[in-house]
């Protein structure tokens, strides 16, 4: 569903978020690079000192949805091996209206869709696959890398590619009980109760969603049993 993930559609390299090179997506902090390109584009952005670069893509996210989001990262510390990376920063990818500059605190402007320190993808492109229930609409897929600390000769380095967005296929257990994959038929087993039929019977919490009983008495469903 995100209009280039893989930052395919680009048409320079270097400083291109800023110049506007890469379709769908822009720089919201400092000056964040389109490396790989053209052969395998992939955004790089650091941060240090509280400071940074970041980029974000338009993305409307509708709450009450549930997204499965995937994709690849690698982080670095400048090669300098120093512990302040791997002690402190973080990659963060964050759904948001307001794309800005790198903070330390980015669920004070967004839902944080994914937040982790860098020693598991420290040199290594890693794929990663997380799950988000929006509870807000959103405008924006916003990412980036931040640490607070400084020691003058390193900088938290993150680099990701090719992100993908789907919706989740959620699949109601009332509604999938009697198939083993997800059933097609809607209200099949009457899980969103009178919808799409007539009755004189009523929902009720006296009795189990979506199980309709034919007995002598229909009293727990509001209605009365006629003789025809």
């Amino acid at each position: 569903l995100l209009n280039n993930g893989d930052f395919n559609t680009s048409t320079c390299g270097g400083n291109a978020f800023g110049a506007g090179c890469v379709a769908n997506w822009a720089a919201s902090d400092g000056t964040p690079t389109l490396a790989g390109y053209p052969l395998n584009p992939y955004a790089w952005m650091w941060s240090y000192n509280g400071n940074g670069e970041a980029i974000s893509a338009n993305f409307n996210f509708v709450a009450g949805t549930t997204y499965n989001i995937s994709f690849r990262i690698k982080t670095d510390d400048k090669n300098t091996g120093c512990k302040i990376v791997a002690q402190y920063a973080k990659v963060n990818l964050v759904a948001t209206n307001t794309p800005g500059n790198v903070t330390s605190n980015p669920g004070a402007v967004g839902e944080i869709i994914f937040q982790d320190g860098f020693p598991p993808y420290l040199n290594t492109w890693t794929t990663v696959t997380v799950s988000y229930l929006a509870t807000v609409n959103s405008n924006f897929l916003w990412i980036f890398p931040f640490m607070q600390q400084s020691d003058n000769t390193c900088q938290a380095e993150l680099s990701v590619d090719d992100i993908c967005i789907e919706e989740a296929v959620v699949i109601s257990e009332i509604g999938a009980y009697c198939c083993e994959g997800e059933n097609l038929v809607t209200n099949g087993n009457f899980e969103y109760g009178n919808t799409g039929f007539l009755s004189a019977y009523t929902n009720s919490a006296a009795t189990y969603p979506g199980e309709y009983d034919v007995v002598s008495s229909a009293s727990a469903f509001g209605a009365t049993v006629m003789d025809h």
